[in-house]
């Protein structure tokens, strides 16, 4: 079986309401998930699929909810990727509250007791995804990189990024209406090619200056995917109004980025 960046461990009653927006949100990025729906096929034993997900992947979510406790699969699932975890000494649980109280996981699962959550609640799909995608980024680092052949690629993710813009109909306003750049973008740029670039860097061997422009490319091509793929649907308005601030934001500190490395010269 082919390995796979993470499984979603989860209860098959939150799939509705939950899950598949999740899965759907992290595959929009190209990440590659095991999900029972679509990695067991017809005729599979299903058993023996699920064991070699949990064996195979990066980083498994959890998703506890009051559907999740006391049920033999979710629990079996579970239990197998602490026992990985404990032998291997590496931090593969990203467990995320649903519909559910910390005091009541401590009551069910006390050995998740130190393992830092994310709660449904308050943070969204789309930051979730984010939140996923750079530590995948982080994992899949290359000591052996050097800084300056790091710095280097960094440079040319962000040229192609702003190259992008020079072939849409409006690039002749770049240096006047900076509002443009956000359309231009999604209708101009192949963000997941960008994003498995940015995958192949080495991410802790970068200068400080180098790590803080990829992390706003990021966060920004992630958002866009998770845009295009139709994911913010469900999310309420007030995040949805959030969230739009934010991509205004990040616009703008990509302009500025654009400017600092002389890309793109007269916007203010």
């Amino acid at each position: 079986m082919e390995s796979c960046d993470v499984f979603i461990s989860h209860a098959d009653k939150d799939k509705e309401s939950y899950v598949n927006e999740l899965k759907e949100s992290i595959e929009s990025l190209g990440i590659k998930v095991f999900y029972d729906k679509n990695s067991i096929e017809w005729g599979n034993n299903w058993k023996e699929r699920i064991y070699e997900g949990l064996d195979s992947c990066k980083y498994a979510i959890v998703i506890i909810s009051k559907n999740f406790y006391d049920r033999e699969w979710t629990n079996e699932e579970l239990y197998t990727l602490l026992s990985r975890q404990n032998e291997s000494g590496e931090e593969i649980i990203l467990p995320i509250l649903y519909n559910t109280t910390y005091d009541e996981v401590r009551e069910h699962y006390g050995s998740l007791a130190d393992i830092q959550f994310i709660d449904a609640s308050k943070c969204n799909v789309e930051q979730i995804t984010i939140k996923l995608a750079k530590k995948l980024l982080n994992s899949n680092s290359k000591s052996s990189d050097t800084k300056e052949n790091n710095s280097k690629k960094v440079d040319l993710i962000l040229k192609n990024t702003y190259n992008a813009l020079l072939n849409t109909p409006s690039s002749k306003h770049l240096e006047h209406d900076s509002s443009i750049m956000l359309d231009d973008i999604l209708m101009s740029s192949n963000h997941l090619d960008k994003f498995n670039e940015i995958q192949k860097l080495s991410i802790s061997n970068l200068s400080k200056e180098d790590k803080k422009d990829l992390d706003i490319i990021i966060e920004f091509i992630s958002s866009l995917l998770t845009i295009e793929s139709g994911n913010t649907r469900y999310v309420e308005w007030d995040v949805k109004n959030n969230a739009a601030k934010r991509m205004t934001e990040l616009r703008q500190e990509l302009l500025k980025i654009f400017t600092k490395r002389n890309y793109l010269k007269g916007i203010k």
